[in-house]
C-alpha cells in the first residue's frame, strides 16, 4: 500500500495508473485477438471439419502465422470482474 500512496502522493491518480513495462511490445493487438476468437467461433470453411491454425491466419489475413495463432488461442480468457471460481451465474428460478 506504501507504494500505492506515494505514487498518488507525487502524481495524482494518473500515479495510479500501469507504467510501461520492459518487454517487447505487442505485434498483434487486442482487435486482431479478437479477430481470431470470433473467426473459431464461426462455422469453419467447406470442406474442412474443424478449424486449424492455418486456416485461421490465412482467414484472419494480417500476416499472422499458424504459430501466433495457436499462441492466442492458448492464452487464459478475460475474466468477467465479479464472477469467481468459473461458475455462471443463474437467473432467479432457473434450475
Amino acid at each position: 500500500m506504501g507504494r500505492w500512496r506515494r505514487r498518488y502522493a507525487s502524481d495524482g491518480l494518473a500515479g495510479l495508473c500501469d507504467r510501461p513495462r520492459p518487454g517487447r511490445p505487442l505485434v498483434y493487438g487486442h482487435d486482431d485477438r479478437l479477430a481470431v476468437v470470433a473467426c473459431v467461433t464461426g462455422q469453419p470453411p467447406d470442406p474442412d471439419s474443424q478449424w486449424t491454425h492455418q486456416a485461421v491466419a490465412d482467414r484472419v489475413g494480417n500476416g499472422m502465422s499458424a504459430d501466433t495463432v495457436g499462441n492466442i488461442l492458448a492464452e487464459p480468457a478475460p475474466r468477467t470482474p465479479g464472477c469467481r471460481g468459473g461458475s455462471a451465474s443463474r437467473a432467479p428460478g432457473a434450475a
